[in-house]
C-alpha cells in the first residue's frame, strides 16, 4: 500500500490534555510500535478514537494562539517501497507539498499540508512509517510561522519511534540479491550438468546401436 490520502489529523483538537510525563515512553503491542514522547508534550486520550492511536499536546508558548500537536495514526495496511509523483499529488490536493524526512536510514515522503482554521495560518507534517504489521502516520501540527519548529519536531519522534519494518535496507537489499543471484547459479549448474550427463549417456547408447 502507498497512498497519499494521509489521515486526517483533525485539526482543531480540544486543548485539555491529560498529565504525561515528559520523555515518557509508550508501545503499542499491536503494532509494535514504540516512541519516546518530546519533552513538553502531554498525552490527549479523549482525542484516541477511530484511525487515531496516540495524541498529544503542547500549551501555546510566548504569542502563540494554539499549542503544538503530535498525532499518530493507523494507516491500514503495509507501505510499498514506490515513490510518488508529485504532480499527481499536486493535482488531487494543490496545496500539498511533497518533502522527506530521515527514519532508520530510510528516506520517508512526508507532505507538508498549510491549512487555515478561522484566521489561524496552520501547518502539518504528515510522515508515513512503514512498520508492520501495520504502518502509521505521524502528523505534527502547529502554528505556520514555527516552520523550522515543527520539522524539528518530526525530525525527534522519527528518531525515538521503534517498530519492525517491512523494508529492507540497503544491505539486507544486497544480501538478499546476492543470495538470489547465488541459488541462479546452483541451479544453472545443475542443469548444465544435468544436460552434459544426458548427452553423454545418450552417445554411449548411439554408439551401442
Amino acid at each position: 500500500m502507498q497512498s497519499f490520502k494521509f489521515v486526517s489529523t483533525g485539526i482543531v483538537l480540544a486543548l485539555a490534555a491529560a498529565h504525561l510525563n515528559a520523555g515518557e515512553v509508550v508501545s503499542h503491542p499491536q503494532l509494535g510500535l514504540r516512541l519516546s514522547v518530546p519533552d513538553g508534550f502531554v498525552q490527549d486520550p479523549d482525542r484516541v478514537q477511530g484511525q487515531v492511536v496516540y495524541a498529544f499536546q503542547r500549551p501555546p508558548a510566548g504569542e502563540q494562539k494554539l499549542g503544538t500537536f503530535i498525532v499518530v495514526s493507523r494507516l491500514g495496511g503495509v507501505l510499498g517501497r514506490e515513490k510518488l509523483d508529485p504532480r499527481e499529488v499536486a493535482s488531487k490536493s494543490p496545496n500539498v507539498s511533497l518533502t522527506n524526512e530521515k527514519w532508520k536510514g530510510f528516506d520517508l515522503e512526508v507532505f507538508r499540508v498549510p491549512e487555515q482554521a478561522g484566521e489561524l495560518r496552520l501547518l502539518t507534517f504528515n510522515a508515513q512509517v512503514p512498520l508492520k504489521p501495520e504502518a502509521v502516520q505521524v502528523a505534527v501540527i502547529g502554528e505556520a510561522g514555527g516552520e523550522a519548529e515543527l520539522r524539528n519536531i518530526l525530525q525527534s519522534v522519527l528518531s525515538n519511534l521503534d517498530g519492525q519494518t517491512n523494508w529492507l535496507n540497503t544491505e539486507q537489499r544486497v544480501n538478499r540479491l546476492a543470495e538470489g543471484t547465488t541459488r541462479l547459479a546452483i541451479t544453472v549448474g545443475v542443469l548444465v550438468v544435468a544436460v552434459v550427463i544426458w548427452r553423454a549417456v545418450r552417445g554411449r547408447r548411439n554408439a551401442r546401436g
